[in-house]
Formats: structure tokens, C-alpha cells, sequence
């Protein structure tokens, strides 16, 4: 999510002067440098290279004791789900206003659900109002309530999944357009909210960045998988894969080897890497590269969330063959057996991992049509035109 915003800021600030109002997300910061007083400056100096100016606002929540178990709790009663009411904050109302009162806006972009709670049809009259979805979140909690089994969790996910429909169902029709990462999200949010206007602006990918290298040889042994686990969909995929497909793989295959990347791994995990030497846990990772031109083979066991998954569209850009539940691939334009090896039992992994490792063609085949997928349609050059076309046409 970060990844496209960042890439689709710079993609419009080359022409358009542009202005960020944000709020601080401090555990993403902490990733970085655990001191904010360190990790803050630098998000902010990153951003003022590419914007015009840069504004951030605290999380209320975050500033007050058990702030976002209190508000979990809380939001039991409230008509609002938790993921609206996280951002609510007079801070960042008066910083809005003051923007809107200091500057007259073209066009103003809500990157976010969360975000649209600060919409004024009296003080953005004039404006072009575009509100995006990194993923339809009543659908994605719908999906996290289905899957859970603890009744209580279950019972949370489901009334915040209702509430968020029904927000979803009154907010998007107040926006010019509604951008969503695929055509699938865009008739999800079309069947939400009827007669609303959509635009489809997929994930992309920096091919500069994510292109192999032809010093480093990949190996077919050497399986990866990247993304911080933190987020549930990958946590719960990495422990699906650690405890149901692993051990079926190393019985079939005793020299194969995982390489799990992304912070905040969980403990089941660390212990695992200290009792099994092909097990490889790394946590958050400062050069990805070098751990990404080795693997031969990237495994994405997500079968939760919503939207397009970086990840995967990462993975095509280095030329990787996947092996992958089909939830991880929505919205992509890859082909089963042509892109990407679908899976959904542990034996139906292990059955197309070992397909990979005894045909070399076939890798090579991928790696090939993976490269030339994402260059022809999910190349950020070439999505950012594409924005920037919608955003002209409208200002």
C-alpha cells in the first residue's frame, strides 16, 4: 500500500504541485528505526522531495494509554467501524481546513475509506474528488470473519465488516470517482454502492529496482517468500505453510530450502529456523535484493486480505515462477500454469514445487512471460501515465 502511494505521488508531483496532509503511522516508522525521533524526519524529508509540502498530524489513539484496545472495545457500541473512528482527529480537521482555506485545490485525492469521513461538499466545491481503495475492506473483513474460528473474533470481524458496507454503501457515491487496483475491486465497490463512477489504477512496480541480476544464478532449492508479518493475511500464511506444507516438503524434498523475509516474524517461526537448519527466518531487511536474486522459486500461501498483492507483482518483476493460493493473485493478469502455479492444499504445494524444481524449462519459460507481464502493464511508468491522464481530463 505504501509502495503504490509513494510511486503514484511521484508519478503526478513530476507535473502537478502537490501537497500531503498525513497522519503519523508510528508502528511503520518503527520498522525503520524504532527512535520516531530518528525515523519521523526521514519520512517527512523523503516526502518533501516529492511533494510540495508536507503536513503530519499524530493518531489520537496512539497518544493515550492502550489507546487502540480501548478503541477496539469502544467501537462495539458505536455505529462506526474501529477503522474509521482510528483516524477521527480534530488535528487533522484544522490542518485540513486551514489548506483548503490558504489554497484553492484542482483535484483532491482520499487515499483511503478511513479518509473520507473529512470530506466537505461546501469546502471542496470546487474540487475533483477522488477517493481510493487499496482493497474493499468490508469485503476483506467479511473474508477475515469467515476464515476466523475463536466465536468472539469472529463475531468482531463480522459487525465491523457490516459496518464498514454499510459506510462504504453511503460514503463512495460522494466522490467524482472511486479508484480501486483492479477490475475486480471495481465491481465490488460498484455492487456496494450503486451508480458510483470507478477508475482502475493497478499496483505497479518499480522495474528498475525489482529486475534480476545476471551475476546470481537462481536456485530452484531456494524458496522465498517476502512481507512483513505483522499484517495477518502474511502471518497466517507463513504459519499455514510452516506447519501444514513444510513438513510434507521436506519428507519429498530433505535439501529444499524456505527463506521467510519480513518483519515481525512470529515466535513459532523464530523457533522453528533454530530447530530446522533449511528454515530461514530473516525479519525486516534493509536490502531485499540480495536475498531475492538467489531464490529460485516464491511461494505466496496467501489466502485472506483483499486488493493486489505488491508482493506477488514483485515477484514478476524479477522473473520468478510462483507458487500460490489464488486469493494472492485477484486482480493480476497472470494465468494459471503460465505465470503462476495456483495451490490451495499443503499437497498441492508440494506437488507444484516439485514440478518447478524438475523442469528447468518451465522456470525458464516463467521467468520470461513474468518479466514481460508486469513491463507491458504494471511498469509504475506506465501506470503513472495512465493517472495522470484521468487527473488532466478532470482538473
Amino acid at each position: 500500500m505504501l509502495q503504490r502511494s509513494a510511486n503514484l505521488l511521484k508519478a503526478v508531483a513530476e507535473s502537478h504541485e502537490v501537497t500531503l496532509l498525513a497522519f503519523n503511522q508510528k508502528d511503520i516508522l518503527r520498522i525503520y528505526d524504532a527512535d520516531l525521533n530518528v525515523s519521523l524526519p526521514a519520512a517527512v524529508a523523503a516526502m518533501e522531495e516529492i511533494c510540495q509540502k508536507v503536513k503530519v498530524v499524530d493518531i489520537d489513539c496512539d497518544t493515550r494509554r492502550a489507546g487502540k484496545l480501548r478503541l477496539a472495545l469502544s467501537s462495539l457500541f458505536s455505529r462506526l467501524p474501529y477503522s474509521i473512528r482510528w483516524l477521527i482527529s480534530d488535528a487533522y480537521q484544522q490542518a485540513l481546513n486551514e489548506e483548503l482555506a490558504a489554497d484553492d485545490y484542482d483535484v483532491i485525492w482520499f487515499d483511503t475509506i478511513s479518509l473520507a469521513q473529512y470530506k466537505s461538499d461546501s469546502k471542496m466545491a470546487k474540487a475533483f474528488t477522488i477517493l481510493n481503495h487499496h482493497n474493499i475492506e468490508s469485503d476483506m473483513m467479511f473474508r477475515r470473519s469467515a476464515k476466523e474460528s475463536n466465536f468472539f473474533k469472529k463475531t468482531y470481524f463480522y459487525l465491523e465488516a457490516y459496518k464498514l458496507r454499510s459506510y462504504e454503501r453511503k460514503e463512495a457515491g460522494g466522490f467524482d470517482i472511486n479508484v480501486t487496483c483492479s477490475e475486480l475491486d471495481a465491481k465490488r465497490i460498484g455492487c456496494i454502492s450503486q451508480g458510483v463512477k470507478t477508475h482502475v489504477v493497478p499496483n505497479g512496480v518499480d522495474t528498475g529496482f525489482f529486475s534480476s541480476s545476471n551475476e546470481v544464478v537462481p536456485d530452484p532449492y531456494f524458496l522465498i517468500f517476502i512481507g512483513g508479518m505483522s499484517w495477518y493475511p502474511n502471518r497466517e500464511a507463513m504459519l499455514f505453510f510452516a506447519r501444514q506444507v513444510w513438513p510434507l516438503l521436506k519428507v519429498r524434498v530433505p535439501n529444499i530450502n524456505m527463506h521467510a523475509v519480513g518483519e515481525a516474524p512470529p515466535k513459532e517461526l523464530i523457533d522453528l529456523s533454530k530447530k530446522d537448519n533449511n528454515y530461514h527466518v530473516y525479519g525486516f531487511v534493509d536490502d531485499i535484493k540480495c536475498i531475492f536474486n538467489k531464490a529460485g522459486i516464491y511461494i505466496c500461501p496467501i489466502s485472506d486480505g483483499g486488493g493486489t498483492k505488491l508482493k506477488i507483482l514483485d515477484a514478476l518483476a524479477m522473473g520468478r515462477p510462483i507458487v500460490a493460493h489464488p486469493v494472492a493473485c485477484e486482480g493480476i493478469d497472470v494465468i494459471d500454469g503460465e505465470n503462476v502455479m495456483f495451490a490451495e492444499t499443503p499437497e498441492e504445494y508440494v506437488s507444484k514445487i516439485i514440478e518447478l524444481i524438475e523442469k528447468p524449462s518451465l522456470r525458464t519459460e516463467m521467468s520470461e512471460k513474468n518479466r514481460k507481464l508486469i513491463l507491458d502493464k504494471y511498469s509504475y511508468s506506465v501506470i503513472g501515465d495512465g493517472l495522470l491522464r484521468l487527473l488532466e481530463r478532470k482538473v
